[in-house]
């Protein structure tokens, strides 16, 4: 059965929903998606309003470098949003290192990377809503793909980790909230075929 989820307006709504969510099941997590997405949807009267909210508070400082500090999983806190990826695979190289060392087992390892380009596609290319829009189709299957591959228990902590790496500096959680702006008030299909890993 094809779902729809609606993107949400509301400032990094995708990161705070990821860290936020707590179920057991994929329909608990297709529910609780919908339930944010339709509160938080902007009505036509305050689409604007809720727009010139989205980008991060000019108030909120830069992120210090934290690489090295308990807890802290990120290692590249270069000044520019894409970060430092050596071998051009469209993922930060301490991402990739990071599922390295943290998957073993290569059909999880090829599930996460293939979110973490897609999580670094949608964040570096959703510049305009068609964009968005399609970024968020191949992010959509990323998460099908670690679904599949990790178990309904694990996908979102493992997703939830690799997306905190990437919203790092401030540079990075404003451009998360300009492409969520991007994909605003548009319908995305969720995954529905039987193949979603590459």
């Amino acid at each position: 059965m094809k779902a729809k989820i609606v993107a949400v307006v509301a400032m990094c709504s995708v990161a705070a929903a990821w860290w936020s969510f707590s179920f057991t099941s994929e329909g608990d997590a297709q529910k609780q998606a919908t339930d944010s997405a339709t509160s938080n949807a902007p009505t036509a009267s305050n689409a604007t309003q809720a727009n010139k909210g989205s980008v991060l508070n000019s108030q909120v400082g830069a992120v210090e470098n934290q690489a090295g500090r308990p807890g802290v999983k990120s290692t590249d806190f270069d000044a520019s949003i894409a970060g430092i990826d050596a071998n051009k695979n469209g993922i930060r190289d301490d991402v990739e290192h990071y599922i390295e060392k943290t998957y073993p087992d290569p059909a999880q390892r090829a599930a996460m990377m293939q979110y973490a380009k897609a999580q670094q596609n949608f964040i570096l290319t959703a510049t305009t809503p068609e964009k968005a829009q399609i970024a968020a189709q191949e992010l959509w299957r990323s998460f099908a793909c670690a679904r599949s591959q990790l178990g309904r228990a694990s996908w979102l902590d493992a997703t939830k980790d690799v997306l905190a790496m990437y919203l790092n500096t401030r540079e990075r959680l404003n451009a998360q909230a300009r492409a969520q702006d991007n994909l605003a008030g548009q319908i995305v299909d969720s995954y529905s075929g039987d193949k979603p890993c590459d």
